[in-house]
Order: C-alpha cells, then structure tokens, then sequence
C-alpha cells in the first residue's frame, strides 16, 4: 500500500482552504488573511483566473 506523506501543516491544522475564482490581484491579501487565521495551506484551483499568475505571485512571496 503506497501513502501519501501530508504536510506537517495540514496534519496540525486539518484544513487546505481551496481558493477558486480568485483575482490574482487579491492572493497577496487572502493568503496574508488566511495565515494569520492559521490556515497555511492552500489550493489555487486551476479554473480560477490567470490561475498560473495567481501561483506564480504566491511563490515569489513564499520565497521573500
């Protein structure tokens, strides 16, 4: 049987908030508001607009 290791996060926590439909001019803002609620891991659906620009955004601040 194969498992799957979780992220330390989200065996703590037990939340993945799931963002779909976001601008990618709000991720800087929900992810802030989402990480303050304690919620640090999440999923940027890919029919959300400019889906990739909205992860792209996401890693660059991940990184600073």
């Amino acid at each position: 049987m194969n498992r799957v290791l979780l992220p330390e996060v989200v065996l703590e926590t037990r939340v993945i908030a799931v963002l779909r439909g976001l601008n990618p001019d709000r991720v800087d803002t929900v992810t802030h508001i989402l990480q303050e609620a304690g919620i640090g891991a999440l999923e940027i659906t890919m029919d959300s607009p400019e889906a990739a620009r909205s992860i792209e955004r996401l890693a660059h601040s991940a990184v600073s």
